[in-house]
């Protein structure tokens, strides 16, 4: 109340703008720019956005432009990138909340994959090849956004914490594709959802494996390991992934979805404050809520009806939760690899480091969700009876 709400500008005057600032003109596949004009309508119509967080709103649609201007130049100037050999990544897929950020952490520690870094993923473009500073801007720009975020809702850390050098899941590659549910973690965006709907994700995922190829090429001299990703997005479009990234290998993690919903809908709620100042009707994020994941596990179960029983590796979050030892080495030995001491040690020094709730507790209620138990699981009823030796307290 009292807010004065304003407006994002069009989205051909941010091209415009984006287009001067980096020198380039090609945005690659037209499909973004499709899914932006979508997304900008939608936040302008239904989203409230104040206008105090407008310039953070615009920033961050900005810096997708900007990033994918200079990406396609690099790749123009620079064929060879796309002709990077990819080892078949690890895929963690699962709901949300089930420990995958704990599992991809410890798999990135243990020196035997490569990891997405939150500021690589903020900004994979290069700025130029001639300036030596340019990682070190890069870096500044993620750690003044994260610093930008603690302070505007200091709730977010507990919810998900970020670190500009710490790895980070594959939801901020997706995000320059523009074709994933994430821009209603941050606005109220149905308009755009309804867009959404339907759409070929295909070449959203061929666009991640340019991305990890690109950033391989940056980051990562050979001998290559393995890409380990992970993200809530990756639920249901394993054969997208599959397709896109050949001989890849994936991970189901398992939560009881009655902690794993209300969770999802207390972090929305924090993400909202950052650019809307509320969290607004959280029945509504409640309700596509129900229905994205729902539909994700239907397409997951039906992918999994087309493959040999032991194609893919189940886990249950309390067992990456209280017995990560354990899951490491079933990681490993699914992925044929070996588990060097120097692994083992690397990871061990991680869990010492990072208790669970060092940044906070994450607070969240069934109550505050307006959802019921048998109103969830009924909803989830075919995921419960398929994974149900993986679910439990």
């Amino acid at each position: 109340m009292g807010q004065n709400m304003g407006q994002l500008p069009p989205v051909l005057r941010m091209l415009e703008s984006a287009r001067k600032l980096t020198g380039a003109q090609d945005l690659g596949d037209p499909h973004f720019l499709d899914a932006l004009n979508a997304l900008v309508e939608s936040i302008n119509a239904q989203s409230n956005v104040p206008d105090e967080g407008l310039p953070a709103a615009e920033e961050r649609l900005m810096r997708l432009l900007v990033n994918r201007l200079r990406i396609q130049a690099d790749l123009a100037d620079h064929p060879e990138i796309l002709r990077e050999q990819l080892l078949p990544p690890l895929v963690i897929s699962g709901l949300p909340r089930v420990g995958s950020t704990k599992l991809q952490q410890l798999l990135a520690k243990s020196g035997d994959f490569q990891a997405l870094l939150f500021w690589q993923g903020y900004n994979p473009a290069r700025h130029t090849e001639r300036d030596s500073r340019a990682d070190e801007a890069r870096i500044a720009e993620a750690v003044r956004f994260l610093q930008w975020r603690s302070r505007r809702n200091p709730a977010v850390n507990a919810a998900h914490f970020l670190a500009a050098a710490e790895p980070e899941e594959d939801t901020y590659l997706l995000e320059f594709t523009l074709h994933s549910y994430w821009p209603t973690s941050y606005f109220e965006v149905p308009g755009f959802l309804r867009w959404l709907d339907g759409k070929d994700r295909d070449h959203a995922f061929a666009y991640l494996r340019q991305l990890l190829q690109y950033l391989q090429s940056q980051f990562h001299p050979p001998p290559h390991r393995p890409w380990v990703l992970k993200s809530p997005i990756n639920l249901g479009y394993e054969p997208q992934m599959a397709r896109q990234l050949p001989g890849a290998r994936f991970i189901m993690l398992h939560r009881d979805p009655v902690e794993v919903v209300p969770s999802l809908i207390a972090i929305v709620r924090e993400l909202r404050r950052l650019y809307c100042g509320s969290a607004g009707d959280l029945s509504k994020v409640a309700a596509w809520a129900l229905q994205e994941y729902s539909s994700a596990t239907a397409r997951h179960l039906a992918w999994r009806r087309t493959l040999a029983p032991n194609a893919v590796l189940d886990l249950a979050y309390t067992d990456v939760r209280d017995d990560y030892v354990s899951v490491v080495e079933r990681v490993y030995e699914f992925c044929g690899m070996p588990l060097a001491a120097l692994a083992r040690k690397n990871m061990a020094n991680w869990v010492g480091d990072n208790e669970q709730h060092k940044h906070g507790v994450h607070q969240y209620t069934l109550d505050e969700s307006g959802l019921s138990t048998d109103l969830i699981n009924s909803t989830f009823s075919d995921y419960l009876r398929a994974f149900s030796r993986y679910i439990g307290g």
